[in-house]
């Protein structure tokens, strides 16, 4: 033939089908079979052989890939998408009382100063920025259990008897909260340590302090029929705050010992001191306390 059929489209750098002798262009008996070098034929060029069905040219270049009517084109491997590495987000283990427990390892052993927010998330397997999603700053990560501990004391008081008296069932309220696993008291003992040898640390505590008193105002508000703002309220959830903290200290000062019996102590020192009792709606000058 002396050159390509009509419709058959013909790429840069040609393909032929070769079917016996090649031979320059001419037909070999065969209709629609092409051999030898033809029109735009490079020397060298390897060739391809194939037979294309009668009445039905072959495609060549980009259109060779496109997908047949009616079937699927397959894109990527079967083998399915290859895994992705896990980047630097929060581990399933990771919750608030974890990284507490690594800040107070942290900052025991070289000092809270000297301790980076950076370190702390590294520490913990996470980035800076997840670790503000727990908390709002370097100090608070030695408050982790706080907010979990104001929700009981108030649902404590809240189900308390009636008839006993505002203090009384602020004691029990208190030392409730406080209730502690012997192998839970170490790491409060490093803790309470930590915060009292450090004035942020402090400020910090007193920060959240203000919300415990908050609910120790607002329970004996209601016992007492008075606002939560008035200044009895008020004198009994600091007078109560300054009793547990005495409770504390105490314990603090030994090597060992229970928390609870402390606190119970100091507080009922401060109602027999008091005078203050009273049931559901008593006034401040109520009976005492049992």
């Amino acid at each position: 033939m002396a050159g390509p059929r009509a419709g058959w489209p013909r790429k840069a750098g040609p393909m032929c089908w070769q079917v016996g002798e090649p031979g320059a262009g001419h037909a070999n008996g065969r209709a629609g079979r092409r051999t030898g070098a033809g029109p735009g034929r490079q020397e060298g060029r390897p060739t391809i052989n194939r037979k294309p069905s009668a009445g039905r040219p072959l495609r060549l270049g980009s259109a060779a890939d496109a997908p047949a009517a009616g079937r699927p084109q397959r894109t990527g491997s079967t083998a399915g998408p290859a895994p992705v590495p896990p980047g630097l987000g929060r581990p399933p283990s990771t919750t608030r009382h974890r990284l507490q427990e690594i800040a107070i390892e942290m900052f025991s052993a070289r000092g809270y100063d000297e301790v980076t927010i950076e370190e702390l998330a590294a520490a913990a397997g996470i980035s800076r920025r997840t670790f503000f999603r727990y908390f709002g700053s370097k100090a608070d990560a030695l408050m982790a259990d706080f907010d979990e501990d104001v929700q009981r004391l108030r649902s404590i008081l809240a189900a308390s008897d009636p008839d006993l008296p505002v203090l009384d069932a602020i004691r029990q309220a208190v030392v409730a909260v406080n209730s502690y696993r012997a192998e839970d008291l170490a790491q409060l003992r490093l803790r309470m340590q930590l915060q009292h040898g450090h004035p942020a640390l402090i400020a910090n505590a007193i920060m959240h302090y203000e919300r415990w008193q908050s609910v120790v105002a607002e329970f004996a508000a209601d016992r007492l029929g008075q606002p939560a703002g008035e200044l009895l309220p008020q004198v009994i959830a600091r007078s109560v705050f300054g009793a547990a903290y005495a409770g504390f200290a105490s314990w603090l000062s030994d090597d060992a010992g229970d928390l609870s019996p402390r606190l119970d102590a100091a507080l009922r020192t401060l109602a027999e001191a008091s005078r203050i009792g009273g049931g559901t709606r008593d006034s401040a000058a109520s009976r005492p306390a049992q």
